[in-house]
């Protein structure tokens, strides 16, 4: 057996300027955190048969077939498992599992693996779920494959994937996110790099910035996709309210990291609430009447900012709040059947936990 397990991640600032057609032209630029909810892959070689994927999130089934495998005897298949990589997997796209079928394809397994997967966030809720998804994939089979690789061609090879080979409408601060773990500045260059940028904090900011900060799920969930596509088509045609905006949320990401690195988190807020007025703006569904009514009651109640994660138009209301107001603020979304969840922030990212091929067991 084999458990991997990958963060999503919660962003601060410059969300829309990590999509290609943004960063193409003017570079990208992101404040973001991994937080302490985790997409998991377990995988276990049983040796024969199709490979079989098994999704709790998506509660399915579903058989992949590896062409050159099939007739093989067990001693083979376990071997080869270790050994090749032929990615002649034919991956159907229009599946709910598209991902791990194309992960599997790269990393030619298709006979005698039971593969499960599960998240601790529900899809479609703007933390990255999809991406920690490629991630803990990509860190699961290459660990399987006895091809261990990096943080940076971990995350490079879930854009590519799901970028390139999927043609997904995202960007790729995600899988950096993911990938790497802790609060980083991620700069996303014309030329396709990424730099990461750790923000180093001090254990009482880091417990401060926990306390000041709260997520609560709105019982929405939605495909990032159509909001994506119009903020693309937008930036295609050089809309210059698009582009006005994206610019002033990618020059929010410097003045969020000095408020965090000078303890000053008051101007977070306050720079979390600009964001989100600018962030409204990039595409009609990014909120709604319900949205606009929740956050305000939320700033009644005391927050001094917030935003909604992701690319919007549902999942989670991220605030920040002085705590004498937490206890307002939570009675407030009580109210509107918004529900809390509880977090921390983390700093490993995508990791192994339990790795018996190789006889290891790690914390």
């Amino acid at each position: 057996m084999l458990i991997a397990r990958a963060p999503v991640r919660v962003s601060f600032a410059g969300g829309g300027t990590d999509v290609p057609a943004y960063y193409e032209q003017y570079g990208g630029l992101v404040l973001s955190t991994s937080i302490d909810k985790y997409f998991y892959v377990i995988v276990n070689q049983v040796g024969r048969g199709a490979t079989q994927i098994i999704s709790a999130d998506y509660k399915t089934l579903l058989s992949v077939s590896h062409p050159t495998m099939q007739g093989r005897r067990r001693s083979d298949v376990f071997t080869e498992a270790f050994t090749q990589t032929n990615p002649n997997i034919e991956v159907d796209l229009s599946s709910d599992l598209v991902l791990p079928q194309a992960i599997l394809s790269h990393f030619g397994l298709g006979y005698g693996q039971s593969i499960f997967l599960s998240s601790e966030i529900p899809p479609g809720t703007g933390l990255g779920s999809s991406s920690a998804a490629a991630v803990c994939l990509i860190k699961a089979f290459s660990t399987y494959r006895g091809k261990e690789i990096n943080k940076h061609e971990n995350a490079e090879l879930a854009c590519h994937i799901e970028i390139e080979k999927l043609g997904m409408p995202i960007g790729k601060q995600d899988q950096y996110a993911s990938a790497y773990g802790g609060i980083n500045q991620l700069e996303f260059c014309q030329d396709g790099s990424v730099n990461v940028t750790p923000v180093k904090l001090g254990r009482n900011m880091v417990d401060g910035l926990e306390d000041w900060l709260m997520l609560f799920y709105t019982g929405v969930s939605r495909h990032s996709t159509s909001i994506l596509e119009k903020q693309k088509a937008s930036m295609q045609d050089a809309d210059k309210k698009v582009l006005e905006n994206l610019h002033s949320l990618k020059d929010l990401v410097r003045a969020t990291k000095d408020c965090l690195e000078n303890g000053n988190l008051t101007t977070f807020g306050e720079i979390l609430d600009e964001g989100w007025q600018r962030k409204k703006q990039l595409a009609n569904n990014i909120s709604n009447d319900t949205i606009n009514d929740t956050y305000q009651a939320a700033k009644d109640a005391g927050i001094i900012g917030g935003k909604i994660t992701g690319a919007g138009g549902g999942g989670f209301l991220l605030v920040c709040c002085p705590p004498d107001r937490k206890a307002a603020v939570i009675e407030a979304m009580a109210k509107r059947k918004l529900k809390q969840m509880f977090f921390r922030l983390e700093n490993r990212g995508a990791h192994i936990i339990l790795d018996s091929f190789n006889q290891l067991t790690l914390a």
